[in-house]
């Protein structure tokens, strides 16, 4: 008990003469703790989200932009997010460009015969995989009374029936195209070569033959004939050939270059005939006077 107390009275006479001097003791040194027991500040509690975070977590929608064709090909065609060009789009942008070619004329012009064999076939095997070909037999026939008077009389008449009978019943003309132009060759009757031309291909002559002699052969032929009588132009000789629906009118003999022009230029230089160099048969202007085109009769 006396130890205690006299412990306190040693402690108070320590600080009595600390507050006289003005002067206190320092405090002991603290340990150094390492730097790995130091902790880091605590985070703040609503921290600002970094710019390209915010971008990405934004709720707006985006508008999505179709990609340019350099970009694409960059990207090897395929962007994520976008979707790949659909198999329709593929096909529109590679297919090649198409042709109709409408030829109007008649089965026993000379012409016709003619420009068959040379100028049609030519552009055919030329450009026949942009082309889409129709001919159309009736020429510069007279209808009176749904009766068909033929330029160059009943054989003619009925060699225009076989034909548009034959493309009705075999409607590809490449298929149709080889006979037809057999026909155009021979210097016979049409129904002395029918047999020959249309077996050499394959077809049923029999059918054909009997389509040409009745009254469906008749129906094709008028309306082939309604067809030619509303060419608007109307045709002036034949043969008269149009592409898309536009005449060529005397530069029917140059055709091969007629189309070769329509096509896209990268396509018509790798064409041997569309080039600059190629020359095509040189025919006889074409005139009134020309004895092998025929010319629609004057009434």
């Amino acid at each position: 008990m006396q130890g205690r107390r006299g412990r306190a009275r040693e402690r108070t006479a320590r600080c009595c003469s600390y507050a006289k001097s003005g002067r206190f003791p320092a405090p002991p040194p603290r340990p150094l703790s390492s730097p790995s027991s130091q902790r880091p500040p605590p985070p703040p509690l609503l921290a600002a989200p970094s710019r390209s975070t915010s971008l990405r977590s934004s709720p707006r929608k985006q508008q999505w932009r179709r990609p340019s064709p350099l970009s694409a090909a960059e990207g090897n065609g395929s962007s994520p997010g976008l979707p790949p060009p659909s198999r329709k789009e593929e096909e529109e942008e590679e297919a090649p460009p198409k042709f109709t070619l409408d030829f109007y004329m008649e089965s026993e012009c000379p012409g016709c015969k003619q420009f068959t064999k040379t100028v049609l076939t030519d552009a055919l095997n030329a450009v026949g995989d942009y082309v889409t070909l129709r001919a159309i037999p009736y020429g510069n026939a007279q209808m009176n009374h749904s009766k068909i008077t033929c330029q160059h009389g009943h054989d003619e008449c009925l060699g225009n029936k076989i034909m548009l009978c034959m493309m009705k019943q075999y409607p590809d003309w490449r298929t149709w195209f080889p006979p037809f132009k057999c026909m155009e060759e021979s210097g016979k009757p049409p129904l002395n070569v029918t047999h020959k031309c249309l077996s050499a291909a394959g077809m049923n002559v029999e059918e054909v033959l009997s389509c040409a002699r009745s009254e469906e052969g008749e129906l094709l032929h008028l309306k082939a004939g309604k067809e030619t009588t509303t060419l608007d132009p109307p045709h002036q000789f034949t043969p008269w050939v149009l592409i898309d629906g536009k005449p060529v009118g005397e530069k029917v003999m140059s055709l091969v270059s007629e189309l070769c022009k329509k096509l896209p230029a990268d396509l018509s230089s790798s064409i041997q005939a569309c080039h600059p160099e190629f020359k095509e048969p040189s025919p006889s202007q074409l005139s009134s006077h020309h004895p092998q085109w025929c010319y629609p009769s004057l009434q």
